[in-house]
């Protein structure tokens, strides 16, 4: 593990050797959640050197050997893309705040936004975007009508 990091967090695989992970627990500059790469299984971990300080990062994912997502939450949400299987990337989207996002491909995205309109009722949102995140189109989700345990 690199120095200043404890954990590793959102950990995507795009083979058995090749993976990439959010890193928590950084105490060593640049602070922040610094994206990091291993080709050996796991073995040993890299920082990477691409992304800004003070970044806070998650979700990545990979849907084959190249094309790669990860979301910055921080200075504005967004949906970083690499296409050369971590090594560079750049923002291609701006996203809702708090969005969870799932790619399964480079041009088709899902993503949910969760909150509460009271303290008891939630409020969720699905996104879709078919066009390469240039657009999302927002629906909300049903409450669940039943509580858990109650016969329907």
């Amino acid at each position: 593990m690199p120095p200043g990091i404890s954990a590793l967090r959102d950990l995507a695989c795009l083979d058995s050797r090749h993976c990439l992970a959010v890193g928590a627990g950084s105490t060593a500059p640049p602070t922040g959640d610094p994206l990091l790469t291993t080709d050996d299984a796991g073995k040993t971990w890299t920082a990477h050197k691409g992304l800004g300080p003070g970044e806070e990062l998650s979700q990545p994912a990979c849907n084959n050997s190249l094309d790669c997502t990860l979301v910055e939450h921080a200075p504005t949400t967004a949906l970083l893309v690499s296409t050369d299987a971590g090594s560079t990337w750049a923002a291609e989207a701006l996203l809702p705040s708090n969005l969870t996002v799932s790619c399964l491909d480079l041009e088709h995205c899902l993503g949910t936004e969760g909150g509460f309109r009271y303290s008891y009722q939630p409020l969720l949102q699905l996104f879709a975007s078919g066009d390469g995140w240039s657009t999302w189109i927002s629906r909300p989700i049903p409450p669940v009508a039943a509580q858990a345990g109650t016969p329907r």
